[in-house]
């Protein structure tokens, strides 16, 4: 459990309350918290899944494997979808559910992708693996990076969106995202399929 407060003594006063009713113990400022990596330095939090990434790239083999500069070629929604089936469909499950737990917690980088792979989960193909592979060789060589929250205190609000057009060629919708930040640090971000076909 995480208790987060500007009041050090709201924190206090609510694990002792907590206390009263569980047994408790406080571990101090958080590290690790289901599989991130917590630092905090000068009132900046920078959240990274390091580890995470590093267990796998070798649960799936992928230690020796060449690097990838960016997570998807881009023109893979453009590609024939007619390839062939992937055979073990549980282990692309694994993989883009690993993928979309690490875009979900700190990587507004991988988002995009990871939802387009998503759309695969009941009938992947030979295609999709690998360009589920690719995108775990991009971050093997981007295990580092981190997220950063604040930082920036003067910096108001800020937001980006964009669409391709007609994207998806089996439906021919388009694709939208987004990313927020405020004061020098993401706070939301998302890409999904649009639900109707407009011009």
């Amino acid at each position: 459990m995480l208790i987060g407060s500007t009041d050090e003594r709201e924190v206090k006063r609510l694990f002792d309350s907590l206390k009263e009713e569980f047994e408790l113990t406080c571990l101090g400022e958080v590290r690790h918290f289901l599989g991130m990596e917590v630092q905090r330095k000068d009132g900046v939090y920078r959240i990274r899944l390091q580890n995470y990434i590093e267990n796998m790239v070798a649960k799936f083999g992928m230690e020796h494997a060449k690097t990838a500069k960016s997570p998807m070629e881009p023109g893979f929604l453009k590609t024939d979808d007619s390839g062939e089936a992937f055979e073990d469909s549980s282990k692309y499950r694994s993989l883009v559910g690993g993928l979309l737990y690490i875009a979900v917690n700190a990587r507004p980088d991988i988002a995009a992708c990871t939802a387009i792979l998503g759309r695969k989960f009941s009938a992947p193909g030979e295609a999709d693996w690998n360009a589920a592979k690719r995108v775990l060789r991009y971050l093997k060589t981007t295990a580092a990076y981190s997220l950063q929250l604040g930082g920036e205190p003067e910096q108001a609000l800020i937001g980006y969106a964009d669409s391709d057009w007609a994207g998806d060629v089996g439906s021919r919708k388009s694709t939208s995202g987004f990313v927020f930040s405020y004061a020098g640090g993401v706070i939301s971000w998302a890409s999904r399929r649009q639900t109707s076909v407009t011009l």
